[in-house]
């Protein structure tokens, strides 16, 4: 690390004042010889510095392009190399740990194990094809398929079916929350955010169109969406706001159905109540500071009540609610270790793949054909890794990354 003054060659002029760091391949992030320049900060400054090392060679780093680097040089997977991408994007706590884990490399050794498995097994069923006289019988049938199942299928199988909860931390949860008019939706908005961001008032329909807003719900990242109250109406614009609330119930993941405890379930909720999808909704009464009694006759939904004003109940709420997205607690061993949508599918295509294997060995198939199923499998799972991966795919990977990283 060198202290120096930081001049332009041709004028003479001095720049900054900086220090300037080599860092020597491969014990580097992308495992060349690397230099970094620190100078001070404000945005005038590093755009002269950044014009200045343009002018003179360099050029502006493509989008990803440092990790593609790391990822081509054999500084990590391509697992890890997408978990630097997840990394800077994770919009809460538990993507943040998601994306260690997965930088960590915890898919990958899981990958890697499995892949391992098959080449011995590849290895042996070619042998055996190859030089029958020398090595006489390399395969057993049943032993093979029933170690293809427990060390490779029941390995892989529980990464596909966390795929769910991956787009949830990753893309976040959409919530609806939805009502007759003056229930207290803008009210719930306001609490779960815990600021005033939609306007409350005592007059029916005072929301006319929807209102999103993201939080971070215990560790999940939810875009709320507040909704017009549903009921009949000859206002076009209010009729307006009433077809784009249901839009949002249809396309949203979790429902949240609003109701007035001082009210009650009113024979105009019925209707409502037929077209919500009920696996995907909590009930919400709402305004228990202000009720009495117990209310009776509500859909057998999930239930919860609370008072929007006071905030009694609202972290009973986001309980239920980070309940609903994750069906279940994950643990840490699962939380890092859970695919994104490319790695999901190349896994789901190797298991297919070993499936029909394990069902050639049982049928006693040609080891030919068995040998072709392996080899379709070890192809998705260097897929899932990035070996001998299409450069388009390497392209459409590193695109989402920003400028550099």
């Amino acid at each position: 690390m060198l202290f120096g003054i930081l001049q332009d060659p041709e004028s003479g002029e001095t720049i900054d004042k900086v220090l300037t760091t080599f860092m020597a391949g491969p014990h580097t992030y992308t495992g060349e010889d690397t230099v970094e320049i620190n100078s001070h900060g404000g945005r005038v400054l590093l755009t002269r510095v950044l014009e200045l090392v343009l002018t003179f060679g360099a050029r502006m780093a493509e989008p990803g392009e440092f990790t593609r680097r790391a990822f081509l040089n054999g500084r990590m997977d391509l697992t890890q190399a997408e978990a630097v991408a997840d990394l800077i994007n994770a919009r809460s706590d538990l993507a943040r740990r998601r994306a260690v884990g997965m930088l960590q490399g915890s898919l990958g050794e899981i990958v890697s194990d499995c892949r391992d498995i098959l080449v011995a097994l590849r290895t042996r069923i070619s042998a055996g094809i190859d030089f029958p006289d020398d090595v006489g019988e390399m395969v057993d049938p049943i032993a093979d398929a029933n170690q293809l199942r427990e060390r490779v299928i029941e390995r892989l199988l529980p990464i596909v079916h966390r795929y769910r909860h991956t787009r949830i931390l990753t893309e976040g949860l959409r919530v609806a929350i939805v009502g007759r008019p003056n229930v207290g939706k803008s009210s719930l908005l306001n609490a779960l955010l815990q600021r005033d961001r939609a306007l409350v008032t005592d007059t029916p329909g005072t929301t006319r169109d929807t209102i999103e807003e993201a939080v971070d719900v215990g560790g999940i990242p939810v875009v709320f969406i507040d909704t017009a109250g549903l009921r009949a109406s000859t206002d076009p614009v209010e009729q307006l706001g009433i077809e784009r609330a249901w839009n949002a119930m249809d396309q949203a993941q979790l429902v949240l159905f609003v109701i007035d405890a001082a009210e009650g379930v009113c024979p105009g909720d019925r209707p409502f109540f037929e077209r919500i999808d009920s696996d995907k909704t909590i009930l919400v009464v709402n305004k228990i500071d202000i009720a009495s009694g117990r209310l009776t006759e509500l859909p057998s939904w999930p239930a919860v009540s609370i008072s929007a004003k006071t905030r009694a109940g609202i972290a009973t709420l986001e309980s239920a609610i980070r309940e609903k997205a994750l069906n279940d607690e994950l643990d840490d061993g699962e939380l890092t270790c859970t695919p994104n949508f490319r790695q999901m599918s190349a896994i789901d295509a190797a298991i297919s793949s070993v499936q029909s294997a394990i069902q050639g060995l049982f049928e006693d198939a040609p080891e030919m054909i068995v040998d072709i199923d392996l080899s379709k499998a070890l192809s998705s799972l260097n897929a899932v890794m990035g070996n001998a991966t299409d450069f388009d795919v390497l392209d459409e990977v590193f695109s989402r990354f920003c400028i550099g990283k």
